[in-house]
């Protein structure tokens, strides 16, 4: 762990992300952070086996915190099976592309001076004594800021070098197209770009490549905001979802639960619902219990939900080519008349 600790400030300091000042130079009132390693152990237990240690800056302590308006799109959802189904109807293929220390290739400086001062049992790797800080001139993960710099730098690039539009319904969710139709969507999130194209989409989106520094591509099956992705192609090609590793962590909870820990239990478990359709009427329901209606009852419903999703935690979403010649549209409305425990109507 040693190693990744230096390992990660020598790619710090090869980023030109600070400059060494004098602790008499710092303004008075200017912020001056802590920070900290988060080490992990990648791939553990295998040939690729690796320590690896971030260094996270401890934004909170950041002053001008509360009056940060974060402008950064989440992708939603329906955009990362939007991409996935569309592929698979369109022959395209699925890629992955991951970009290193996203935030540290932010093209725009601070707009304010930031200091960091490492704790004392860091300071020896960043060889920094206590006459001494570091002044950022780039945005560090933990930075309040540092995924609002990042954003504009990844979107500008999908709309400037990559000539991409964006989705009214979902501002990380890009479209290329030309006058034979779609070439290939991309999804954003965060540093991960998900892409689904033909050969002259994957030959455009190789600027990705040149624009940053990232790991080689992925291509076919891999994770994505959670979510496995998989290209299966006998007997014929399948492009799927699932979360079975995600349905394995969940944890049925006792039943004397307080209140607030459900709320936690329940917001994790709606997260399978993105590949689980069959699991939503159960989510839902959950989430409309109040403090004042919370009861056992609401307790066992979680369990008989998670138990569920736990014997079938095979089950996702399967997506294959579509003859479109004999494409229908059929629509299926249920009133769900009264559903509610309350009589009112809204759960299908």
């Amino acid at each position: 762990m040693i190693k990744a600790k230096k390992e990660e400030v020598a790619g710090l300091e090869a980023r030109r992300t600070w400059v060494k000042v004098p602790r008499s130079s710092v303004p008075n009132g200017a912020s001056i952070m802590g920070g900290r390693f988060l080490p992990a152990i990648k791939n553990p237990s295998t040939e690729v086996e690796k320590a690896k240690a971030r260094f996270v800056q401890q934004g909170h302590m950041d002053t001008d915190k509360p009056f940060v308006v974060h402008n950064a799109p989440t992708p939603r959802q329906s955009s990362t099976r939007i991409v996935v189904s569309t592929s698979a109807n369109e022959g395209f293929r699925l890629f992955l592309q991951d970009v290193n220390q996203a935030y540290l290739q932010s093209r725009d400086a601070l707009t304010k001076p930031i200091y960091l001062k490492p704790g004392p049992k860091d300071a020896q790797f960043f060889d920094l004594d206590d006459m001494h800080v570091l002044r950022l001139k780039r945005p560090l993960y933990g930075y309040c800021e540092a995924g609002n710099y990042w954003n504009a730098t990844a979107r500008a690039h999908v709309k400037d070098d990559l000539q991409m539009t964006p989705l009214t319904g979902d501002q990380a969710l890009f479209i290329k197209g030309d006058h034979q139709g779609v070439q290939g969507l991309l999804n954003l999130c965060t540093d991960d770009f998900l892409h689904g194209g033909n050969a002259t989409f994957q030959a455009l989106t190789q600027r990705t490549l040149e624009t940053f520094a990232a790991k080689p591509r992925t291509w076919d099956s891999f994770d994505f905001a959670g979510v496995a992705i998989k290209t299966e192609s006998d007997p014929e090609r399948i492009l799927s979802l699932g979360q079975e590793r995600y349905v394995e962590a969940a944890a049925m909870r006792p039943l004397d639960t307080s209140f607030e820990t459900f709320v936690s239990a329940r917001a994790t478990l709606a997260w399978v619902a993105h590949s689980r359709p069959d699991l939503c009427c159960a989510i839902n329901r959950a989430a409309q219990v109040t403090s004042t209606s919370f009861c056992n009852r609401h307790i066992q419903e979680f369990n008989k939900a998670v138990k569920y999703a736990k014997a079938t935690k095979e089950l996702g979403l399967s997506y294959s080519h579509l003859d479109k010649d004999s494409l229908h549209l059929r629509v299926y409305a249920d009133a769900s008349f009264a559903s509610n425990d309350d009589l009112s109507s809204q759960l299908g």
